[in-house]
């Protein structure tokens, strides 16, 4: 499962009368022009921070692992760890729900949310052809599925066409 935190960028409007208009002279407009990445791992290839098209920063996924398909609510615990990475990255104080923050960031959570990761227990996708049933299983398709989305495309059509064309 990945588990992920949105900010916008901080806006004076987004906030209420509380905040002062002295404390957003000091907020630089920080936006990552990149997406910033840890080196991978062999379980995962780390929390990533990228802005969205609309300059909203968004930190994730996590990668833990569990055993329910259907479990997507948040973990306090992951919140607080994305909130402490983002924190590391931009040098100031990043809140999620669970944990508070400057004024500056923590009026301006747009958003938390939790992905199930279609995982299995292979490490490549299983693609499968069921002919008699006249079906096709495609899974196991994670964040790579992606950028391979055309290719496997491409595989299926050709699984699906395999037992019609002669050799």
């Amino acid at each position: 499962r990945g588990q992920y935190i949105v900010y916008s960028t901080p806006k004076l409007d987004k906030c209420d009368e509380t905040t002062t208009n002295s404390r957003w002279v000091d907020i630089p407009k920080t936006v990552p022009i990149r997406p910033i990445q840890p080196i991978p791992t062999e379980r995962t290839k780390g929390i990533f921070v990228y802005s969205t098209l609309y300059n909203q920063i968004v930190v994730g996924p996590t990668a833990k692992d569990q055993s329910s398909r259907t479990n997507n609510t948040l973990d306090p615990e992951v919140a607080k760890e994305l909130a402490a990475y983002a924190s590391r990255i931009f040098d100031r104080t990043m809140g999620s729900s669970q944990s508070a923050s400057d004024i500056d960031f923590d009026c301006n959570i747009i958003g938390e949310y939790v992905g199930i990761r279609p995982g299995t227990t292979k490490r490549d996708y299983q693609i499968h052809l069921h002919y008699p049933a006249k079906f096709i299983t495609v899974g196991g398709i994670r964040s790579t599925g992606l950028t391979a989305s055309l290719g496997i495309g491409r595989h299926v059509v050709q699984t699906l066409l395999s037992p019609l064309i002669p050799k």
